[in-house]
């Protein structure tokens, strides 16, 4: 008895240790190994052959080496030459079957390329099979020609990358809106695209992002772009096909307006141009463009109508009874805290400005100057001083100095400003070549890709030389513009026209430090 007691005991201690083991012990998932980050291989043994010729296959099948999942195979799959009817997709475990329709008919002796795109992606990881082509002839050769270009944005000229690129084999202007193409390719990720197996011949090359990705230039949203002249196959010019891309101007229109008491803003849906406002009744009209947006400030001493004229249209508002208070002691709600000389020295107000008194502003240290309201922004004030003031200096300006359209004056400030020094700033001489004579054209300087500086200029040779003396360091590319129509902008394509964009360049210049003087050569031609 006592024996089996102990027996016991000891049994219960033995478990006991055991579970305080399994208690104490890290628990971890099991693994199984290392992340898995290859893509699917097709296995050329369980897939249809390919590259073969007098094929006219009604089913094709792609086997892979592992499970897999399809991915919107009508929008990722690509045949080219484009068929007439949609193929059907099938996934059977491992394989992918494409049935062609029952009424498809092939052309005969030419040579079709399937490409799979982003179809085709293994289970477990998402792991995307890249390059799957599978390619056929109906004819007793394979075609081998190739064309690759690049496809850049036009007013950017950055690269367009994942870009439709299509090739017609009919050579009527009207073509891309008529018709799918017969060969389609994509861009990479460098803007570069490439079509192979194409057959010997003479094609229309067109560039879109397909919106509603029907191959068609149907909506004037999708921005198209086109070679003029018809290319041939094989190419043999030396350059590279360049596609310039652009999306065309929609006819333009007012999308919203907000009114305050003497006030009204419109915005349109892009810059207007040659805008007209007019209000017969209106005892004051003040107008400022600002971009895409209008601002306007009127009297009117009973409801009227104000008109807007634009591009062709005429858009009516009915304004009310409206004499906004005259407010005393306001204050500028913008000035230049630093100053380059040289360049008008900048205060702004909220309401337009009708007159200034010289006699209220007075600068620490004193200077003469001169001074006009700026004819753009009526609400600026631009002071030009005959010389420099100083490292530093304060523009005071005392009570009335500055009266705006509405009769309201301005407080008594003081308001302070740092000369920038001219071991600060570069003066850079831009020597153009290669351009046409007796063109319009727009100069550009950016800075992360924003205009900070621009010159327009119609050339008297085929070069030209712009400067700019008072350069803020900094890393800035320039562009030109070849401005067709000399409105003063750059304007996209017109595609049913046969219309290009204005054609750019556009050049990274190196870093601009203070204190420097460079000579920068640029050519067309390069």
């Amino acid at each position: 008895m006592i024996a089996h007691q102990h027996n016991c005991l000891r049994s219960e201690i033995l478990i006991s240790a055991v579970l305080l083991v399994f208690s104490c012990a890290n628990i971890r998932n099991i693994s199984g190994g290392p992340e898995d980050r290859t893509p699917p291989v097709v296995d050329i043994k369980k897939s249809t052959p390919n590259h073969q010729t007098n094929f006219r296959p009604q089913e094709i099948r792609l086997s892979f080496n592992e499970w897999i999942n399809l991915n919107n195979p009508q929008q990722n799959i690509i045949f080219s030459p484009r068929l007439k009817k949609n193929p059907q997709y099938k996934l059977q475990g491992k394989a992918v079957i494409i049935e062609l329709d029952k009424e498809e008919q092939l052309r005969d002796s030419t040579t079709y390329t399937i490409f799979f795109g982003k179809s085709i992606e293994d289970i477990t990881q998402k792991n995307v099979a890249k390059k799957i082509y599978f390619v056929f002839s109906t004819g007793p050769v394979l075609d081998s020609l190739t064309l690759e270009g690049t496809v850049v944005d036009a007013l950017s000229q950055q690269k367009s990358i994942l870009t439709q690129v299509s090739l017609y084999d009919s050579l009527q202007d009207s073509a891309f809106v008529t018709g799918p193409p017969v060969y389609i390719t994509y861009t990479d990720s460098m803007g570069r695209f490439l079509f192979e197996n194409l057959k010997q011949g003479t094609y229309r090359l067109y560039a879109m992002i397909d919106k509603n990705q029907n191959f068609f230039f149907d909506q004037k949203t999708e921005s198209m772009g086109f070679l003029e002249e018809a290319v041939g196959v094989p190419f043999l010019k030396h350059d590279l096909p360049r596609i310039s891309l652009s999306q065309e101007r929609t006819r333009n229109y007012i999308k919203d307006k907000k009114e305050t008491e003497g006030r009204i803003r419109f915005w349109f849906a892009s810059a207007p141009q040659d805008l007209q406002i007019s209000c017969n009744t209106c005892r004051e009209l003040v107008r400022v463009q600002e971009g895409d947006s209008v601002v306007c400030w009127y009297r009117t001493d009973e409801a009227c109508a104000l008109y807007a004229i634009y591009e062709g249209r005429t858009d009516t508002f009915n304004l009310k009874k409206s004499m906004p208070p005259v407010m005393n002691g306001i204050h500028p709600r913008l000035w230049s805290r630093q100053w380059i000389y040289g360049q008008p020295w900048t205060l702004q107000y909220n309401e337009p400005i009708a007159r200034i008194d010289t006699a209220f502003i007075h600068f620490n240290p004193s200077v003469t100057y001169s001074w006009k309201i700026d004819s753009a922004d009526s609400r600026k004030l631009r002071i030009y001083p005959e010389k420099s003031p100083g490292d530093q200096f304060v523009v005071r300006l005392d009570s009335n100095a500055v009266v705006t359209v509405f009769g309201s004056v301005s407080a008594a400030d003081s308001l302070q400003c740092q000369l920038v020094k001219s071991s600060s700033l570069s003066r850079v001489k831009f020597n153009i070549g290669g351009i046409t004579r007796d063109e319009a054209y727009i100069f550009q300087i950016l800075l992360n890709d924003k205009v900070q500086e621009q010159q327009t200029f119609v050339s008297q040779d085929t070069g030209h030389i712009i400067l700019f003396d008072a350069l803020m360091p900094g890393n800035y590319k320039v562009r030109l513009i070849q401005d067709r129509n000399r409105n003063g902008i750059w304007d996209p394509g017109k595609f049913l026209q046969k219309i290009l964009p204005e054609k750019t360049w556009i050049w990274p210049i190196k870093e601009v430090r203070a204190d420097w003087d460079l000579e920068i050569k640029l050519s067309t031609e390069s």
